[in-house]
């Protein structure tokens, strides 16, 4: 005997609490995504393990076909580091801003970056 397939009815997708709450955890401010780009470049200027990875995650989520940055490297960075990562994340979701178009000058800075770690492209 054939199975009866209910109707899909406006209320299978409406957005419940923990939807809006989930959202609202998840959304920072432009101000916020601004000072945690502007703190993972001032690191990815730096030489050492957590300068690479914050240029990685940075280039990645400018050009995620080009830079793929592994998130268990994520585990390299320091507390206030791992959050300014997590908060440019959250900004780009939020913004719908690239990370290079959310700051001033931001191709300049972003070129630089790409020259400064050739290594981290896929097409290197």
């Amino acid at each position: 005997m054939p199975q009866i397939i209910e109707p899909v009815k406006a209320s299978d997708f409406a957005v419940d609490e923990k939807h809006e709450s989930a959202s609202a955890k998840n959304s920072i401010s432009e101000n916020e995504y601004k000072d945690a780009i502007l703190k993972l470049v001032k690191l990815a200027q730096g030489d050492s393990g957590a300068s690479e990875l914050a240029a990685h995650i940075l280039l990645s989520l400018s050009n995620g076909n080009a830079y793929q940055v592994p998130l268990s490297s994520f585990m390299m960075l320091d507390a206030l580091n791992f959050d300014a990562a997590l908060s440019v994340i959250k900004g780009h979701r939020s913004c719908f801003c690239s990370p290079y178009g959310a700051i001033q000058n931001g191709d300049a800075i972003f070129n630089n970056l790409k020259k400064r770690w050739p290594t981290l492209s896929i097409n290197y």
